[in-house]
């Protein structure tokens, strides 16, 4: 049995690497809203136009992939992953590389690790 990536939604994008999705969990038969940043670039003001085109092009008729490690989380709270269209397999953080509207940034889930082991743990 293959194991596939849940199903997401685009709600609204918030920021040029922020998006609001609704994540499809068939196992309890709901729908969780969520904030998310898109994993491993560093977004410029043009991405936003972009991220909402490539969306608009890619998620209908089935949504996206919602592609992540182990649900992480930025200092924000905000899931940290990628959109992968189901057809077609792009991603959208290799579509905006491409464009050149982003830049690499291989260390950005080192740089969620770190922040969340130098916060405080509540006493």
């Amino acid at each position: 049995m293959q194991v596939y990536p849940p199903t997401v939604r685009v709600i609204r994008v918030t920021r040029s690497d922020t998006l609001m999705i609704r994540v499809v969990l068939p196992h309890i038969g709901q729908e969780v809203s969520q904030h998310m940043v898109l994993e491993g670039i560093e977004c410029t003001k043009a991405c936003r136009t972009l991220v909402l085109d490539w969306v608009e092009l890619h998620q209908e008729p089935d949504g996206l992939y919602f592609i992540n490690a182990d649900w992480l989380r930025d200092s924000y709270g905000r899931l940290v992953g990628d959109l992968q269209d189901i057809q077609t397999g792009e991603t959208l953080t290799h579509y905006l590389l491409e464009q050149c509207a982003a830049k690499e940034k291989p260390w950005h889930v080192n740089d969620v690790i770190k922040s969340l082991l130098r916060a405080e743990a509540p006493e």
